[in-house]
Formats: structure tokens, C-alpha cells, sequence
């Protein structure tokens, strides 16, 4: 079959494809295919990012979770802090009436 694609193509023009020919064309297309090593050593290289990913996502939502108990702690701290000063100018304006 692939010789016969070969020779429709016009790869083998005027019946010149030689044995020979094709044996180096399907050496040349082999000889550029990755070998088992080298997708055994990329499969661990991928699992190195994966496991470096998941500990950097681990380390993300704990930051972005100690962030966010730290604004609701600085918000608590606002609203007291403006609870008490609105106390105060409630006080000092009852004083003021009273006082006209």
C-alpha cells in the first residue's frame, strides 16, 4: 500500500523508486521518532511539573484563605472602630439638645 501511494504521488516518477530509495525514506522517517526513553523520561518530567503545580495550588489557597481572614479581621476592627465613634457623636449631640 505504501508503494503504491508512493508511485501515485509522483514521488517515483518514471518507475525510478528503487528499493533502496525506500528503504532510506522509511529510515529517515524513523530515525526522527521519539524512542521509549525519551517518552519515559518526558512522563516523569510531567509528572515533576504536576506535583510541583499541586504543591504551588496548595500554597495559593492558603495564602488567598490567610488573606481573606485577615481583610474580614481588618473589617471587624473598622466597623468597631467606627461603632464607637458614632457612639460618641450620638452622646454629644443628645448633649446638644438637651443643652439648647
Amino acid at each position: 500500500m505504501f508503494i503504491i501511494i508512493l508511485l501515485e504521488s509522483g514521488m517515483a516518477k518514471n518507475n525510478k523508486m528503487t528499493v533502496e530509495k525506500l528503504a532510506n525514506m522509511v529510515a529517515n522517517g524513523f530515525s526522527n521518532m521519539a524512542t521509549k526513553d525519551d517518552v519515559t523520561e518526558i512522563r516523569a518530567d510531567i509528572a515533576i511539573v504536576r506535583h510541583d503545580m499541586k504543591s504551588m495550588e496548595r500554597k495559593l489557597v492558603s495564602e488567598i484563605e490567610s488573606a481573606k481572614e485577615e481583610t474580614k479581621t481588618l473589617e471587624e476592627v473598622d466597623i468597631r472602630g467606627l461603632q464607637h465613634r458614632v457612639s460618641v457623636l450620638e452622646k454629644d449631640v443628645k448633649q446638644i439638645k438637651h443643652k439648647a
